[in-house]
């Protein structure tokens, strides 16, 4: 591992941090990105490089592509995780030298990179033996091998070197066929070829293997040179060798070094292919082995099986006595495969089962007996009796489709109907079209966010007595050509995406650009997770004062069962600290869900907005009558202005004003509109 010049391109420290330790620090240069990699490289091109599969935005394909394009000889090593087949395959297909795979394990980490290097190494010494050879070659004009025979081939002329290297002496040369020194491993076909080309007055050369005096032999490399007239007849010819015998030798040498050293790389690098396609806890082809044999059972079956709710294993037990229930439950689904199917271990909890039959009696068999099977079998591990059971997506493997992703489908819709329960993929199904639009929808979603999509609309809230505007409520839209999309549509996916906040962020800061310097009330949606992620107080106290919005102009709008959170300590001191600032609070969907009215009193609430769906319809059931009553009476006792929603027509309207309603929001004031100021 000495005299090595390494670059090593890895953005996570983590696992840098692994792979520095295995080298000298004045071995290996570490750089986090590719700019600066290819920045490093082009000043000095490394010979061997450490490549890692999973930089960021697909960059490690790139990477390798212009390294290879800069220094074509330089060697690299892709650290790659089992998931990222589709990168190896593209690097092998560019010209990737070899791969290791992640975790790292230290041994096969430094075979595979040895086993490169030593293949390197005896390359570049193939190199410097043909250097060598070369330099060999200008010494021996100063002590060439020289001799000249006439036209017929009988030696007229020999030095001293020829007399040194044949073994015979100047008058066992003079006089005889240059035969004499011809070793019978030469193919006479080469004579022929000689004795053409200088018979037509070209030079030719060649490596000859001649025969020394004792027996042995030696090999020169042989320049014959025909003497011409001025006629251009051939007088004589002159031979002028070169002794390569030592030279040959070390060739034949490396190259048999070269090739074992080959060798030793196809046993490892085969070692490590076995591997990437085998699951590591049960010894179970993978993953990967699935996407490779999957093309061999076209018009079979697929299964995939999830345990439910594993993740309790580990947390009882811990992650080692998961690995060993994974074991046990292993062997029990290899009794009950048969020879002519292959289970395969995927990620986390999950296997797959591949079938050459397809029809309903096969799937119905299969999933049956898994289900009977583990109902009454105890999984034992370290004393401890275990059961199991499975969710199960079942799909048609056939040509145009991906099965896998079928599967998969079924499989989260059996997920959601509980325990013991299959699935089989059908594309016409109600249900599979709704995973698909939500899954549609989870990719408009990001594309909405990144792209800065979200916009405020505005809905004018109005004073009951006077009827004029007193507030804008500011709600979410996405513009999207001539589309105008409810929050309805994308909101869930947001929240599936971890985004949420970004809506609200979003919100604010165009809303508060809008209200900039207008002496206008308004109010904005927030929810539970705006608050958890703690980021609330200080983004509404930044945006504010950049846009000039008086705090008490703004109120926060949070649905009820927020104050129904286990998180009420963090959420009451959010709360309060928006409240300090100048804001008022507002309960939405008031009476939607279990209702905790101490709650209203601890959050400070300003206003209770009425949920809609007591609202509609009011002027007609007199129970909705009662219940809205009922909830304007608490609220102003506790001092709470309250907004009815979904005020739409006159008699709804002229209903809550009886009731006693402050505030009315709906389509008889107005729709929500992108400008109404």
């Amino acid at each position: 591992m000495q005299n090595l010049d390494i670059l090593y391109i890895e953005h996570e420290p983590s696992q840098a941090q692994q792979i520095v330790a295995l080298f000298h620090s004045n071995q290996l240069r570490h750089v986090t990105t590719t700019h600066e990699a290819l920045r490093v490289f082009k000043a000095t091109p490394y010979p061997f490089v450490i490549l890692c599969a999973s930089l960021p935005k697909g960059e490690s394909i790139d990477v390798c592509r212009t390294l290879k394009a800069l220094a074509p000889h330089t060697k690299i090593l892709l650290h790659v995780a089992p998931a990222e087949c589709a990168q190896l395959l593209e690097a092998i297909r560019i010209g990737v030298d070899a791969f290791a795979l992640k975790p790292l394990e230290k041994p096969a980490f430094l075979a595979t990179f040895n086993a490169m290097a030593d293949a390197s190494f005896a390359s570049r010494k193939s190199e410097e033996t043909l250097h060598l050879a070369q330099q060999l070659s200008r010494a021996f004009e100063a002590s060439a091998i020289v001799s000249k025979t006439n036209p017929s081939g009988i030696i007229t002329y020999a030095n001293k070197a020829f007399e040194t290297i044949s073994g015979y002496t100047q008058e066992e040369l003079l006089g005889k066929p240059h035969n004499i020194v011809r070793h019978p491993d030469m193919n006479k076909s080469i004579f022929k070829e000689m004795w053409d080309v200088i018979s037509n007055g070209q030079i030719w050369k060649g490596v000859v293997k001649n025969r020394h005096k004792d027996g042995g032999f030696y090999v020169v490399e042989a320049t014959i040179i025909p003497i011409l007239d001025v006629n251009g007849k051939v007088t004589e010819y002159m031979s002028v060798r070169h002794d390569i015998s030592q030279l040959e030798t070390r060739n034949s040498y490396l190259q048999d070094v070269a090739a074992r050293n080959i060798e030793i790389a196809k046993t490892k690098s085969n070692e490590l292919l076995e591997k990437l396609y085998k699951d590591e806890i049960t010894n179970l082809p993978n993953s990967l082995a699935l996407q490779r044999d999957i093309v061999r059972f076209e018009g079979g079956t697929l299964f995939l099986l999830d345990i439910n709710n594993f993740n309790i294993f580990n947390k009882l037990y811990g992650f080692a006595f998961g690995d060993l229930l994974l074991q046990e439950v292993t062997k029990n689904l290899m009794f009950l495969s048969s020879k002519e199917e292959i289970l395969y271990k995927l990620s986390a909890d999950r296997y797959a089962l591949l079938s050459h039959t397809h029809d309903e009696t096969h799937i119905e068999n299969t999933c049956n007996q898994i289900f009977a099977y583990f109902d009454t079998t105890e999984i034992n591990v370290e004393t401890i009796e275990n059961f199991v059971s499975f969710s199960v997506g079942v799909a048609k493997i056939e040509d145009g489709r991906d099965a896998i992703v079928d599967a998969e489908f079924a499989l989260d819709i059996s997920k959601k109907h509980g325990k013991r329960f299959k699935v089989v993929y059908d594309g016409g199904s109600s249900q599979i079209r709704e995973e698909l639009e939500s899954i549609s929808w989870l990719n408009k979603t990001r594309e909405f966010i990144h792209k800065d999509m979200i916009v405020p609309y505005f809905q004018p809230i109005v004073d009951v007595h006077t009827r004029e505007i007193y507030k804008y409520e500011c709600l979410a839209r996405v513009i999207d050509g001539d589309l105008v999309i409810p929050p309805a549509m994308f909101i869930g996916a947001a929240t599936k995406l971890g985004l949420l906040t970004s809506v609200t962020k979003s919100m604010i800061n165009k809303s508060f650009q809008y209200f900039a310097d207008k002496d206008i009330s308004f109010s904005i949606n927030i929810t539970e997770r705006d608050i958890m992620d703690g980021y609330l107080m200080d983004f509404i106290r930044f945006k504010a004062e950049r846009y000039g919005v008086n705090p008490h102009n703004i109120t926060f709008e949070i649905l009820e069962n927020i104050t129904l959170s286990k998180e009420s300590d963090l959420i009451t001191g959010t709360i309060g600290l928006v409240k300090d600032y100048g804001c008022d609070i507002a309960i939405d969907d008031f009476g939607s869900e279990n209702s905790n009215f101490s709650r209203l009193l601890s959050l400070q609430s300003d206003y209770i907005k009425i949920d809609g769906s007591f609202v509609h319809n009011c002027d007609k059931d007199l129970e909705k009558q009662k219940i809205i009553d009922a909830i304007v009476q608490l609220a102003k006792r506790l001092g709470i202005k309250c907004i009815a929603e979904f005020v739409s027509t006159e008699a709804i309207f002229e209903t809550i004003k009886v009731l006693g309603v402050d505030y009315a929001q709906g389509y008889l004031f107005g729709k929500p509109e992108p400008s109404t100021l």
